[in-house]
């Protein structure tokens, strides 16, 4: 079963393409690792926050093919796509590929992309190698995908099991994140842990006034949000607790402060671990 984080040790250093990509994403350690990953691909990048901003920007610009996040506010993914192809449809454009992504790894959501027009899915975290055996698809010489072509999936599981001794973080993760770019590895880690660890207490506060108002909807999205972040940086249990979350939130059943309690725990928990791998990963040798 594959490592979770974004490890492209079984990807080729060699794999590049030209073209610009279009990235639908609203969290901000999700961007950094989708923008280093595609640009060490030789890709020209543009990053939009949702799902909106993103169609005006495909009206606007011209591009070779799409990565979308498929929950994210104003307007998601799948209404964005939605809106993409009934533009092609209008206009008689060419058929520009869209690759989904998502953390939620929901049975409901491939299907969902399917239906929005979406022609490959993605489950977060997803490494490099995950991308370029997506991009591979569209980025051949002729850059077409034919209308209709089916959606298909790439899924790694969320795991909520573990051991009374195991660790919170999957300190290989931030390795793998440096090896994304090995000039600039640490740069990168660093820069990813600071926009997670400077945004983690007010996501706890918006979590925390969602519960104590029952807003199911808006939890589910936040609790969303975060748990994405976590699975990116290896912080497995703290994405598998907020997982938990998100389907009960999902489900319109409200969250007991017992389990923010628990939550703002495992947060503090995680962050601990994870500036202690990051001061580990300081002391080894430059590969």
């Amino acid at each position: 079963m594959r490592q979770i984080g974004p490890d492209d040790r079984t990807s080729s250093d060699k794999t590049r393409y030209s073209g610009r990509i279009l990235v639908a994403e609203d969290n901000t350690v999700n961007q950094l690792l989708a923008q280093e990953m595609l640009e060490s691909l030789g890709l020209n990048v543009v990053i939009k926050d949702n799902g909106l901003e993103a169609f005006q920007t495909f009206v606007e610009e011209d591009f070779d093919v799409i990565l979308m996040d498929c929950q994210m506010p104003v307007m998601d993914g799948f209404e964005a796509s939605r809106q993409i192809r009934e533009h092609e449809r209008q206009l008689e454009k060419q058929r520009i590929p869209i690759i989904a992504a998502t953390a939620a790894a929901q049975k409901g959501e491939f299907k969902e992309a399917t239906a929005a027009g979406m022609d490959h899915f993605m489950t977060k975290p997803y490494s490099k190698s995950d991308l370029i055996e997506a991009l591979s698809s569209f980025l051949s010489p002729s850059k077409n995908v034919a209308a209709g072509t089916p959606v298909t999936e790439s899924r790694p599981a969320i795991h909520s099991e573990k051991s009374d001794d195991a660790p919170l973080i999957r300190g290989e993760v931030l390795r793998n994140i440096a090896r994304i770019n090995p000039d600039k590895g640490k740069d990168l880690v660093r820069k990813v842990l600071d926009s997670f660890t400077s945004q983690l207490p007010q996501a706890l506060r918006d979590i925390e006034a969602c519960i104590q108002s029952e807003q199911t909807d808006d939890l589910r999205r936040r609790t969303h949000s975060l748990k994405s972040s976590a699975l990116n940086i290896g912080a497995h249990d703290l994405g598998a607790l907020l997982n938990e979350l998100e389907l009960q939130a999902k489900a319109g059943k409200p969250l007991a402060p017992e389990q923010f309690i628990q939550l703002e725990h495992l947060a503090a928990a995680s962050q601990n671990e994870l500036l202690n791998s990051w001061e580990s990963m300081l002391e080894e040798p430059t590969a």
